[in-house]
């Protein structure tokens, strides 16, 4: 089994290296017809430095069905969290269009459709964890105090913490943090979970364990999901797709269908299809660090 059909975008003369995923890439959804959940079109982001001006990201063009898992992968600097937080309407495009259910990403935060994991958990120390996890209900005056806990035992159940409630987060492993970040992403209900590399910091055996989470929770809320990472692995064990990027400027370079079975399971981490994909998804990162040529499998 090859991993199912690969899209490349070729990479020629310096003007011309800023090369996308073609206009067709689309999540099974799509293809049959059906709005996408995400959708980007000729999307590009210019920072302004003193003396001059930086492009970060150009002519990018994607789209993520609703229910799909899709994860974008890249080297250092390549502007995948510029990405996820022109897609979350934190910051404008420079150019192109980005909608979220075709409608503005602006629209969708203010209608709390969007969930955001960050980096690191960013909880408040003087929180315990149930106070966390309920307080975007807090600021969204979304029901009683009564049902605001409630909904809040009810997401640390979700994520393995129900025993832990009344912890601060100082008193909590890196890994019961993050999971703490994800119920509070969850809070409101986000139709779309957009994921910023939410376990890069923590040890490959809490990481594998935080992945079988996260695709237990993806499964259950029946979400769509956008992750950024740097882990092959991760991008190959979650992801229905891989979306490649390289730099200078940050732009797509290639797609990666994931045709491996579901529900997935820690031994899909010694089989050979996995191994194999994330080989090509390795020589893909590569091309695309290079700059020239083709970036080929």
């Amino acid at each position: 089994m090859n991993g199912g059909p690969e899209r490349v975008a070729g990479m020629t003369g310096p003007e011309q290296r800023a090369s996308t995923v073609p206009q067709s890439s689309a999540g099974p959804a799509q293809r049959g017809g059906r709005r996408p959940a995400v959708s980007l079109r000729g999307v590009s982001k210019r920072f302004r430095l003193p003396g001059r001006e930086l492009l970060a990201l150009h002519a990018i063009s994607f789209e993520v069905s609703g229910g799909e898992f899709v994860s974008v992968i890249g080297p250092s600097g390549c502007g995948k969290s510029t990405l996820l937080r022109l897609v979350a309407g934190l910051i404008e495009p420079s150019a192109g269009t980005i909608t979220i259910a075709g409608e503005p990403p602006g629209q969708a935060r203010a209608r709390r459709e969007l969930g955001f994991v960050f980096q690191e958990p960013t909880l408040l120390p003087w929180r315990t964890a149930l106070e966390n996890v309920t307080l975007l209900l807090e600021v969204a005056r979304r029901g009683s105090a009564a049902e605001r806990r409630e909904r809040g035992l009810e997401l640390l159940e979700l994520v393995g913490l129900g025993g832990f409630a009344d912890a601060r987060p100082a008193k909590l492993s890196g890994g019961m943090q993050r999971r703490v970040g994800i119920a509070r992403a969850l809070a409101l209900d986000p139709r779309i979970l957009l994921l910023d590399e939410p376990f890069g910091a923590l040890d490959e055996i809490t990481r594998q364990r935080m992945n079988m989470e996260l695709l237990n929770i993806w499964t259950q809320r029946a979400t769509t999901a956008l992750l950024v990472t740097h882990n092959v692995g991760e991008a190959v064990f979650l992801s229905d797709r891989v979306l490649v990027m390289a730099t200078g400027p940050g732009r797509m370079v290639a797609e990666v269908m994931v045709d491996l079975p579901r529900p997935r399971h820690l031994d899909l981490l010694e089989d050979q299809e996995f191994f194999a994909l994330s080989a090509r998804l390795t020589r893909l990162l590569h091309s695309g660090e290079l700059g020239t040529g083709e970036a080929t499998a």
